[in-house]
């Protein structure tokens, strides 16, 4: 979680903001707008934009607003990647149990078969 609120905090969030955020993780600028307040006047981008996010491949510009990197794309994008990251390390971690588990069994551990009787 250190990593994204340092990564909000520098977007221009405020701690408790950047916090709110790391706990309610929004999802879209409406929930965003809900937790900072003057959202748009003071998130602003990072500089340089987007480093290390892969987009910016089309060169169809269609309005330069809509296809720049703001400061509310940017927040979120950094809560949406803090949030895959949980979830790909829950997931490791859970196949690493699994995979404990069978490494028992097969010992001889048996492993809590939840008595009977």
């Amino acid at each position: 979680m250190g990593t994204l609120v340092a990564e909000l905090r520098n977007l221009g969030l405020t701690r408790r903001e950047a916090l709110m955020c790391a706990d309610l993780r929004p999802r879209s600028a409406v929930e965003l707008h809900a937790i900072v307040s003057d959202c748009d006047e003071r998130l602003v981008a990072a500089a340089g934009g987007g480093e290390g996010e892969g987009g910016g491949g089309g060169s169809a510009g269609d309005g330069g607003a809509t296809t720049t990197t703001n400061g509310v794309d940017a927040a979120l994008a950094a809560v949406a990647r803090h949030v895959e990251r949980r979830r790909r390390e829950a997931e490791a971690a859970a196949a690493e149990a699994v995979r404990q588990e069978q490494a028992a069994r097969r010992r001889g551990g048996g492993g809590g078969g939840g008595g009977g009787r």
